[in-house]
């Protein structure tokens, strides 16, 4: 099994500005949504991600020095130090201490993941409800120096609504904790205005079917996540 594929690029350098690095980083994003939108098409029992009891991370870059590396520096001890073996640490830990990009498989293995492995499982699902929905990336300057990414999913305009609007399932699946819980309440209230207004569409001033509108709302409630506890 080929399980890591390892990108050695020179992203983040001192010549890539915030917006070139964002754009960068976009394109990652959509491989990754793509690949999970394969895995859901050949895997269509696939719990939603907002009930599969997948939880937000924090990215192990802020971690400091990776498990990896902190158990090889404990036990080769004094010859850690050397140029030739800090060396080969240092990559241990760019490495494993770098941006891991998960896909939908991984992540239910692990049962936790940070912003980019959530927004593309989230677009991916809503595309395969047909809805166009993509990653995309978000970026702060920190008050102490230096740039804080972070993924979000955009969904498209549609009905009434000429505007894109956004979705953070970061958030919804824990980031923040409880002093986030207003900001979750309005992530899970956006949710709840999108649905209300998929079933105008839906409707077009004519009431479906009533096994149809059923099957419909179902599908609702399973794309949008509102029957879900937040953990």
């Amino acid at each position: 099994m080929l399980r890591y594929i390892l990108v050695d690029s020179t992203m983040f350098g001192a010549a890539d500005d915030p917006a070139q690095t964002e754009k960068d980083l976009c394109w990652w994003l959509e491989a990754l949504t793509q690949r999970d939108q394969d895995y859901l098409r050949q895997r269509p029992n696939t719990p939603r991600l907002y009930k599969s009891g997948v939880v937000w991370e924090a990215p192990k870059q802020f971690n400091g020095d990776p498990e990896e590396a902190h158990i090889l520096r404990e036990a080769l001890g004094k010859a850690a130090n050397r140029r030739d073996v800090a060396k080969v640490l240092d990559k241990v830990s760019a490495v494993f201490g770098g941006e891991h990009f998960c896909d939908i498989g991984r992540i239910l293995e692990l049962g936790k993941i940070d912003c980019d492995g959530l927004a593309c499982w989230r677009a991916a699902e809503l595309r395969q409800a047909g809805i166009p929905a993509r990653a995309y990336m978000t970026s702060r300057t920190r008050p102490g120096g230096g740039v804080t990414y972070h993924a979000l999913v955009r969904w498209p305009p549609f009905g009434s609504d000429q505007y894109d609007t956004s979705e953070d399932p970061s958030l919804l699946l824990g980031m923040g904790g409880e002093r986030r819980s207003a900001d979750r309440a309005e992530e899970i209230r956006k949710n709840a205005e999108r649905c209300a207004t998929m079933r105008r569409i839906r409707s077009g001033g004519a009431p479906a079917p009533p096994a149809d509108m059923a099957e419909f709302e179902a599908m609702l409630e399973e794309v949008l996540g509102l029957r879900r506890r937040v953990a």
